[in-house]
């Protein structure tokens, strides 16, 4: 059964989604691993990540940026 878990302060999935992160995207392309944390704590009103488990296991997450009306997909990475 898929299983999404939102992301905040207490969150332990924060080195599954670092490491996918790193892999998934090129340098040139994804913000370092600290500053894109950083950001989802700062804003989070309008910023959500969530994460994806089947089982037990990590699967993939994605950031999103929410305004008005409008979702925006961040990042997706499975």
């Amino acid at each position: 059964m898929l299983e999404k878990v939102l992301f905040n302060e207490e969150s332990n999935f924060r080195e599954d989604v670092a490491n996918l992160l790193v892999s998934a995207f090129p340098k040139g392309e994804r913000p370092p691993v600290d500053i894109f944390f950083h950001n989802l704590s700062i804003n989070k009103d309008n910023t959500r990540l969530l994460a994806f488990y089947e089982e037990d296991n990590f699967i993939g997450f994605t950031s999103l940026v929410l305004y008005k009306d409008i979702c925006y997909i961040f990042f997706l990475a499975v």
